[in-house]
Parts: structure tokens; sequence; C-alpha cells
């Protein structure tokens, strides 16, 4: 329960209107919204008209990259590498009045499990207890997934010697792993490098189930050394993809098969994105939320961000489908988009 005192709104810099866009990108938004009506009716039963705003966090993390709800009402933030010019940072957990409640070094993107357990790329020096630091030298592989929860840390899996972790996200369905990968190869030139991309699918415990190969379906994806992806999945089965060096939210169904592309009119780039309990494609820009149907058409403008100074930079959903978004000042600004059942 949110207690009313944690509410630390005043006049509100975020709203759902429409009226600041040019009108030729209003234009748009109407064909988009045109092409698929699917679900509009049960959206008009389970939207409210407008977002709104139930709680503001004021995190310790001047940057925010990523964000990522723990059921016990706590959040762990990530903040943004390429501000620090390195490759390893603190992802920090806080409570909902932004107190830090713990810390762990991480070298890239991470999620949380069904179990509430942290997922993260962990820093090479960060070795487990009873793992011996030789052995681990000695043993070549690229990037390596640990598991933290309040009891255990252990190391949950590791890719290959010339795979990359660029994107990480754990089934609240059925537990498994997806992992966005990319490999690189290098050629003649030791300065030029092949970059290929995969999503490989592991269970709860690690192992891996499958490969699914998406380079062939999506041109000219590359991660610099501190970018990351997004990636989640839908209650349909279908994974959905999407990067800050890259102007396309990108949707497969579960065999990798394209199943649609999503670009904001005025070509801003995703910056984060997730699903709900409906099927609902939440996709955050720099100024504004979309919302999209499981088809990746384009419903509404959920929030818009009035203020130059903020930019939206992640976003994710609690276990009561509430929207927790993160912006470049260090604050995580909590809305309810969906009316009770």
């Amino acid at each position: 329960m949110i207690q009313s005192s944690c509410l630390r709104y005043s006049k509100p810099l975020f709203t759902v209107s429409t009226s600041h866009f040019p009108l030729q990108v209003i234009l748009k938004f109407r064909k988009l919204f045109r092409t698929s009506t699917k679900g509009h009716g049960l959206d008009r039963l389970i939207l409210l008209p407008s977002a709104i705003p139930t709680l503001t966090i004021d995190t310790p993390v001047p940057n925010i990259k990523q964000i990522s709800y723990v059921k016990s009402g706590r959040l762990w933030v990530m903040p943004d590498f390429s501000d620090y010019y390195v490759d390893v940072a603190e992802i920090t957990q806080v409570d909902n009045n932004g107190n830090v409640k713990e810390e762990v070094y991480s070298s890239g993107p991470f999620c949380v499990s069904k179990d509430d357990a942290l997922l993260y790329k962990s820093d090479p020096s960060d070795v487990d207890e009873d793992e011996d630091e030789d052995e681990d030298e000695d043993e070549e592989y690229g990037d390596r997934i640990k598991k933290k929860t309040s009891l255990i840390s252990i190391t949950l899996l590791k890719t290959e010697e010339s795979e990359d972790v660029v994107g990480i996200y754990s089934s609240f369905v059925n537990g498994h792993i997806l992992v966005l990968i990319q490999i690189f190869t290098v050629t003649e030139s030791h300065w030029q490098r092949h970059y290929s991309h995969k999503i490989t699918r592991y269970d709860g415990n690690g192992l891996k189930i499958e490969d699914i190969w998406i380079n062939d379906r999506i041109q000219g994806w590359r991660f610099l050394l501190y970018a990351y992806a997004c990636i989640t999945e839908n209650k349909n089965g279908d994974i959905i993809i999407s990067s800050d060096e890259y102007k396309t939210v990108v949707g497969m169904d579960r065999s990798g098969e394209h199943r649609f592309l999503y670009s904001h009119p005025e070509n801003d780039y995703p910056r984060g994105i997730c699903t709900d309990k409906y099927g609902h494609i939440l996709v955050a820009f720099k100024s504004c939320i979309h919302l999209l149907d499981e088809d990746g058409a384009f419903q509404k403008i959920l929030l818009k961000n009035m203020s130059s100074n903020i930019i939206f930079t992640c976003l994710c959903l609690d276990d009561k489908q509430n929207i927790y978004v993160g912006n470049n000042r260090g604050i995580v600004n909590v809305y309810k988009y969906l009316k009770d059942e």
C-alpha cells in the first residue's frame, strides 16, 4: 500500500495531451491508429482516460539507464555507464523513499526474475565464493550472468568467448531467461569486425534451450561498447526488442519470425519497452510513452513529457501494473493507467 506521505508531486510535469505535437505528427499518429482497431473496444474498458501520478522516487543515481521492480516494493536502478566512461558501475536497490538498500557491481544489463532474484551481467572480477579464481581465468568465455537473492549469489550461465550480452529478460510466465547476444568476428583487418545477433533462451536454471538468430531479419544492428538493448516477451509468446542505437521496436514470434516494426513518427529512439498483462506494449521515448497493441499498432499516448529539461530513459511495471518511468535527473515517477478490476 502506497502511503499518502510518500507522494511528492505538485504541478504535473507530464500529461497525455497531443496539443504540443506538430500537426503533421498528429496526422501520422492518426494514420497509425486507423491501421489497427483490434482490441480498442477492450482498451476503453480497461484504460483510464489519462495516467494518474501516484509516487515520485528520488534516487541517488544521477542519470538512470534501466530500472526493474521487485515485488517487495523496491526497485533496482542502473546508471548510464557512458556518463562515467567505464564498463562497470553499481546497480542500486532503493525503496519507495529513495533509500539505498543494496548495491551490486555490474558491467551491463539486468532484470528481475519471477522469484524476485536479480539477474545481471557481472563484473569479470566478481567471482563466486566457492569458485577458483585461477580456474576461472583459464576458462574462455564471453560474459557471465549471475543470479542474486537475499541468500545466494551464483553464476547462472556463461556465454561463448566472442559473445557479448546486451540484453536480459526473465519471463514471468515460464521462468525462461532470454539473453540478447552480440557476436563479433574479426575479419582480415584487425580493426574491422563482423557483427551478428541472436537471442538465446535458457531455462530458469541457466540450461540452454535454443538459439534464435535475428541478423537476417534486422539490418544495421550494432551496439556500442557501453550500449545495450531492451528485450521483453509478450503474453502471446512474441519477443520484442529495441535499442537506443536503433530507431525501431522489433517484434517477432517465439521462433524468431518477423511480426512487426514500430517507429516513432519523428524518428526518436526507443529508450525502454515492457508489456502488461493484457498484451499491450509500452514504449518509452525521450518525451512520451506510447501504448501499442500486441501486433505493434499504435493505440494512444499514455504520457507526455512537458519539461524540456527531462528525458525519459526507461520504464517498467510493478506487480499491480503501475508504470515506473525513470529519467535523466535520477527520478522515477510512478503512474496508474489501468482501471481497477
